[in-house]
């Protein structure tokens, strides 16, 4: 299997809190990568988030939403990057 695993999760107390705003101190996210062709990648994104404070859901899809088009853009900028 040719695929790739990116893992990240919250750390707790690493920066410092800061007034009237939500920590988030429950997050795990996995991206799994693969090769499916020239110039191709299968990707899977799998996330959950606690985010421990009175936030709407809708407000939270809306935030992942965003999430998934920032990295998803990021990560094709970095590809295209190390193909030069």
């Amino acid at each position: 299997d040719n695929s790739v695993l990116i893992e990240y999760r919250s750390v707790d107390g690493f920066l410092p809190e800061i007034d009237n705003m939500v920590r988030v101190r429950d997050h795990f996210a996995l991206w799994r990568l693969t090769p499916i062709g020239e110039n191709k990648v299968h990707s899977i994104w799998y996330a959950h988030s606690d985010p421990g404070g009175i936030i709407p859901s809708w407000a939270v899809r809306q935030t992942y939403d965003q999430i998934i088009l920032e990295t998803t853009r990021n990560m094709m900028r970095q590809a295209q990057l190390i193909q030069k």
